[in-house]
């Protein structure tokens, strides 16, 4: 599975760490159009974190190419397997 529309959304997010806009970005575009799980859902909170946990800020994730070995095992660890391009 594809994450672009993530990069896309985050691209002019600030540098320093996640806000909570970044959160919710990152949840609507993962979350609803990537994953198909409502932003409420704990499935939803999983992958937010996941991404947080394994990008120190939104700029960092918006400029990633291709998903790293932490951050699959993270999305992984919530149920979510992201397919090789």
């Amino acid at each position: 599975m594809a994450i672009g529309v993530g990069v896309g959304v985050l691209g002019a997010c600030a540098a320093g760490g996640w806000s909570q806009e970044d959160r919710q970005r990152l949840a609507d575009a993962l979350c609803l159009q990537e994953f198909n799980v409502p932003t409420d859902s704990q499935d939803c909170r999983c992958v937010v974190e996941a991404t947080v946990s394994t990008h120190g800020t939104a700029r960092e994730f918006a400029r990633s190419d291709a998903p790293t070995s932490a951050y699959r095992a993270a999305l992984r660890d919530c149920g979510f397997a992201l397919v090789p391009q």
